[in-house]
C-alpha cells in the first residue's frame, strides 16, 4: 500500500489499474475509485493514437477548455498522436497543426452563451464527417462530458467503429436562472447524454456529485473514476516580491494593497455578482480577470477589470495578486482553484459538498457559503493576518504540487487508456482477439514491460474490416480521409 501525506488526497493503491480514494475520517464507508499512476507511453514502447472530442479550445474563456488543452499538449509531449475536434468559437475554422497534434475547428454558431450565458454550441453538419475521420484513424476516444455534440459525435462513431470511449464528465446539472434552460439540461441528459453515457468504457470525475449523478442516470460504480484534473505547476507558481511589484506596475495595480482575484467568465453561476455588491475594506481591492465591467456597473475605485486574458498572462495575473476568490456553483474543481493554489494564493472558495475527496485542509482553505456576509467575514480575516495568508499561501502550493501536477494526471490518463484498449480485444471473439492477448502476454514478462509494443489499430481493423491493409510499424496522425 502506498499512502499520500501532507493533505494529499488519500490514495490506498491496491490494484493494477486503480485503487481506492478513501473519504477523510469514514474509515471503511463508501469509497470511489481513483487512477494509480501508469507508465508513460514511452516507457511502454508505443504510441497511442487518440481522438479527442470538445466543445470549445482557448481562446475561447473557460475552465473545460483550459483543461482539455492542457490534456491535449501534455499527451502529445508524451510522444501520443492527437486529432481534436472542436468548435471555431472565438477562433477561425479549419485546420491547424502543431508538434504532435492537430486540431480541427468546426464552424459553429454560439447563439445560446451569447443571449442566454448557456454554453451549447450548434455546428455545421460538417462535425460528423470529420468526426468520423478521427475516430476511424484512433486507437481511442476521449470526449469531454456528455451534454454537447461533440461528444455525442465521439460516442456515435465509436460505437459505428467499434473503439472504445472515454468521458471526463464535470458537471451535473448547473442552476440556471431560466426555467428553460433548466429544461433543456434535463431534456439533453435524458436522450443524447444518456446515450453518450452508456456508449463509454469509463467515465472519469471530479467530485462526488457528479458521481451521485451518474449514478442516479443508472450508470454503472464500476465505469466511474476519480481523477483530478493536471495543471502545469512550473507556469503557475509563486511571485517573488519583484516580480510581484513589477507586475503590479505593469498592470497600473497599487502596490500597497491587498488584491483580491477573481478569473473566469462573468456568469451567475461563478458567484461573479455577489462579488460586485461587497462593500469597501479597509486595505483591500479587488481585481477582476476574464471581462469587462458590466454595462451600467458603476465601478468603484477598489475594483479593477483586465478584461479579457489569454492563457499566457493568466500566471502573471495570479502572481500579483494575494488571495483567491471565487463563490461558484455547480463546479467540477475549479481549475482557477487549481491555478491559483499552484500560484501559493490563500483561497476562498464555496463549502460544496462535493469536494470532499480531495481532502481539503478547512483552516488553511476558506470554504464558506457563496454570501455577501460570509464572503465578507472570511476576507477581513485573511487581509488582518499577514501570517495566516502565509500559511494559507504555503498549503496552497504543497498540495497543488502533491496532487495537480500535469505529468502525475498524464501517466493515470495513459494508463486508462492502455487498459481499456487491453479489455477491448476481450470483446472480439475471433482471432484478433486472440492475437492481442497473446502478445499481450509475451509483452509482461519481456523487456518491454507490462505494456506491448504492437499497433493496436491493425487489431481495431481486424475487427471491422473483413480485408484489413497492414499497418505500419509507427501511427501516423492521418487515417482514411485526411
Amino acid at each position: 500500500m502506498v499512502a499520500m501525506d501532507r493533505g494529499s488526497l488519500q490514495v490506498d493503491l491496491t490494484s493494477q489499474e486503480g485503487s481506492r480514494l478513501h473519504k477523510p475520517g469514514s474509515g471503511d464507508s463508501e469509497s470511489i475509485q481513483i487512477l494509480a499512476r501508469g507508465k508513460t507511453a514511452r516507457d511502454a514502447g508505443g504510441q497511442l493514437r487518440v481522438a479527442f472530442f470538445v466543445s470549445y479550445l482557448p481562446p475561447h474563456v473557460g475552465g473545460i477548455e483550459v483543461i482539455a488543452e492542457g490534456q491535449i499538449k501534455a499527451l502529445a509531449e508524451s510522444g501520443q498522436a492527437i486529432r481534436v475536434i472542436t468548435s471555431a468559437c472565438d477562433s477561425e475554422s479549419g485546420l491547424s497543426k502543431d508538434s504532435g497534434y492537430e486540431v480541427r475547428r468546426i464552424p459553429a454558431w454560439n447563439y445560446f452563451e451569447e443571449k442566454m450565458g448557456a454554453v451549447f454550441p450548434l455546428y455545421l453538419p460538417s462535425l460528423l464527417w470529420h468526426g468520423y475521420k478521427a475516430v476511424k484513424g484512433s486507437d481511442i476516444v476521449h470526449a469531454h462530458d456528455a451534454f454537447y455534440l461533440t461528444s455525442l459525435t465521439a460516442a456515435f462513431w465509436a460505437r459505428v467503429l467499434r473503439k472504445p470511449l472515454i468521458l471526463t464528465q464535470h458537471v451535473d446539472l448547473v442552476p440556471h436562472s431560466s426555467r428553460v434552460m433548466t429544461l433543456a439540461q434535463k431534456f439533453v441528459y435524458a436522450t443524447t447524454g444518456s446515450f453518450i453515457l452508456r456508449s463509454t468504457k469509463k467515465i472519469m470525475v471530479l467530485n462526488s456529485r457528479v458521481r451521485t449523478f451518474l449514478i442516479d442516470k443508472g450508470i454503472d460504480k464500476s465505469k466511474i473514476v476519480f481523477l483530478p484534473n493536471g495543471i502545469d505547476t512550473g507556469a503557475f507558481s509563486p511571485a517573488t516580491d519583484d516580480e510581484r511589484s513589477a507586475l503590479r506596475r505593469k498592470y497600473n495595480l497599487p502596490q500597497d494593497k491587498v488584491l483580491a482575484l477573481f478569473m473566469g467568465r462573468f456568469v451567475p453561476k461563478k458567484g461573479f455578482a455577489t462579488l460586485l455588491s461587497l462593500e469597501t475594506m479597509n486595505n483591500l481591492e479587488f481585481v477582476f480577470a476574464g471581462g469587462h465591467a458590466p454595462v451600467n456597473h458603476h465601478t468603484r475605485s477598489d475594483q479593477h477589470f483586465l478584461g479579457p486574458i489569454t492563457r499566457a498572462e493568466a500566471p502573471d495575473v495570479f502572481k500579483m495578486c494575494d488571495i483567491f476568490v471565487l463563490p461558484s456553483l455547480a463546479e467540477g474543481f475549479p481549475v482557477t482553484v487549481q491555478e491559483a493554489m499552484a500560484s501559493g494564493l490563500p483561497i476562498i472558495t464555496t463549502n460544496d459538498p462535493a469536494y470532499d475527496l480531495y481532502g481539503l485542509d478547512d483552516s488553511l482553505v476558506k470554504l464558506i457559503e457563496p454570501s455577501i456576509k460570509m464572503l465578507s467575514i472570511a476576507l477581513r480575516s485573511i487581509v488582518k493576518d499577514p501570517k495566516l495568508r502565509l500559511e494559507m499561501g504555503r498549503y496552497s502550493r504543497e498540495y497543488a504540487l502533491s496532487n495537480f501536477h500535469i505529468k502525475t494526471h498524464i501517466n493515470r490518463l495513459i494508463f486508462l487508456y492502455k487498459t481499456q484498449l487491453s479489455r477491448c480485444a476481450d470483446e472480439f471473439p475471433d482471432a484478433a482477439g486472440k492475437e492481442f492477448k497473446a502478445d499481450l502476454a509475451s509483452h509482461r514478462s519481456g523487456p518491454g514491460g507490462w505494456w506491448p509494443r504492437l499497433g493496436l489499430s491493425r487489431l481495431l481493423a481486424r475487427a471491422t474490416d473483413p480485408q484489413p491493409t497492414p499497418a505500419s510499424p509507427g501511427h501516423s496522425m492521418g487515417g482514411p480521409g485526411t
